[in-house]
């Protein structure tokens, strides 16, 4: 098999809440990993759960926004899967919170899945752009990259360069936008995932990119998209 995204949601919350839980989709009952990506208001990560009894590890840093908000990144290896499949989000205070989950088949089941871990930084000029620390150290990964966005109102559209492809988008949540995106590489190299955004006045964004080992690294790779659905 070879690494790829499968299922994937995202999921906002349109009030101010402490609990904000995605649709259910089906994963693959083992062998695949879970990557989660939150954006809530204040300086606080919220804690990752799922459905499936999956205990996630916040990879990299919590990393603040300057219009009040934080990002974070979170991973669950080798974990359980299979239909009806949630994730959710808890924070200790009311807030707009948002998640974006996403499968990854296909890739090793130990910790050596991570190769770059997500370098997070926040960019406030349009093209904003994750900034990856040093080259991947394997041929076939499969990179994903997060932007937790700062509008002032309207509906954000966020469109991706650099390759990479949109998985899922959460942009008419004000103060808790953003999206996910993934690109499939075939060769070691230094990567960085860049977005724009229009139609909600952003000036600003968090950026993460996290590079996963495939299994069979010297094979060549695709992509899949398994089923998905935002909120």
């Amino acid at each position: 098999m070879t690494i790829a995204v499968g299922a994937h949601v995202s999921k906002h919350s349109t009030s101010l809440v402490t609990v904000t839980t995605t649709n259910a989709v089906t994963s693959t009952a083992s062998g695949s990993s879970f990557v989660v990506f939150t954006t809530t208001g204040g300086a606080t990560a919220p804690t990752i759960t799922d459905s499936k009894g999956n205990t996630y590890t916040q990879i990299g840093s919590t990393i603040a926004g300057g219009l009040g908000y934080c990002a974070a990144a979170y991973i669950k290896v080798n974990g359980t899967g299979g239909s009806s499949h949630t994730f959710t989000a808890t924070t200790g205070t009311n807030e707009n919170t948002s998640l974006y989950a996403v499968e990854v088949t296909g890739a090793l089941t130990t910790a050596s899945i991570q190769d770059r871990s997500p370098a997070g930084i926040l960019d406030t000029a349009s093209p904003y752009t994750t900034n990856l620390t040093g080259a991947t150290t394997q041929a076939n990964e499969l990179l994903l990259a997060f932007a937790a966005t700062g509008t002032a109102s309207g509906t954000e559209t966020l469109t991706w360069g650099n390759s990479f492809t949109a998985i899922d988008a959460e942009g008419d949540a004000n103060f808790s936008t953003g999206g996910d995106a993934q690109l499939v590489v075939s060769a070691m190299g230094s990567y960085q995932g860049s977005v724009t955004s229009s139609g909600a006045g952003t000036t600003e964004a968090v950026m993460f990119i996290l590079s996963l080992r495939s299994a069979v690294p010297g094979n060549p790779v695709g992509i899949f998209y398994g089923g998905g659905t935002t909120s």
